[in-house]
């Protein structure tokens, strides 16, 4: 489409009020430029669409019925107009950079179809917790690998081709948790992985992530389950998890 953005930051929101304006003025505020802020509005009963009211036309925003995480995702993927699409959960935040240092890793490297980086973790103030590094890959072997052992690539530092995300399939609907983990060994079959090696994220943990509810251990074998059935005796058949 003419005209369209290089990339669009998808960012679903449900009752996200309390640190969404920071994710999303994360969002507006990079030095990358060739870009649209997409809010997927899951449906919230707080204060989010006030909220969002106030961005006016420097956003676009969709309203749906709650459906989940991977739901607003993959509406918010289905309505981008960016051939690129950054996943912002609406409780972290952008480092300025971000975007464009990942867009001259794609143009320096034209193979990969995701690229991920390393992200800071902060707590519910905001003050930094830790650094954590992803690993990087050579080889699609090594991703599958990796990822067989755990969830090692936070879905906020993701920037992935629009093109992949439709071709295979877009996020499990069914996974209200780990749909992240299940998309990166997905994609790891057939596309290479590309890392830049700066944290350009800050992911909150504030105890109401989704990855602590108790319930994440059954949704991590299901996770597994789906990659013995298209990854055969490659998958392990225990352990494996988020990191």
């Amino acid at each position: 489409m003419a005209g369209s953005p290089k990339v669009t930051v998808v960012i679903p929101a449900y009752n996200a009020a309390r640190y969404l304006a920071e994710a999303v003025e994360s969002a507006l505020n990079q030095t990358y430029a060739d870009r649209e802020v997409l809010v997927v509005d899951d449906g919230s009963g707080d204060r989010t669409p006030f909220l969002l009211e106030r961005y006016g036309n420097a956003i676009r925003v969709i309203r749906k019925p709650n459906g989940g995480a991977p739901s607003a995702l993959n509406e918010g993927i289905r309505r981008a107009r960016g051939e690129w699409i950054a996943w912002l959960s609406a409780d972290d935040a952008f480092l300025p950079q971000k975007l464009e240092k990942q867009m001259a890793y794609a143009g320096a490297h034209p193979e990969c179809a995701l690229i991920y980086t390393n992200w800071f973790v902060v707590d519910a103030r905001g003050r930094t917790v830790s650094h954590i590094a992803s690993p990087a890959f050579r080889t699609r072997d090594q991703q599958i690998s990796a990822l067989l052992r755990g969830c090692v690539i936070n879905g906020s530092t993701t920037l992935v081709r629009r093109e992949v995300y439709l071709r295979t399939g877009l996020f499990d609907e069914s996974l209200p948790q780990a749909h992240d983990w299940d998309m990166w060994l997905r994609l790891a079959r057939d596309y290479r992985f590309g890392h830049v090696a700066e944290p350009l994220l800050r992911y909150r943990w504030h105890g109401e992530n989704m990855s602590a509810r108790p319930d994440a251990l059954a949704y991590n074998e299901r996770v597994l389950e789906k990659a013995r059935a298209y990854l055969g005796q490659r998958v392990p058949t225990e352990g494996g998890g988020r990191t």
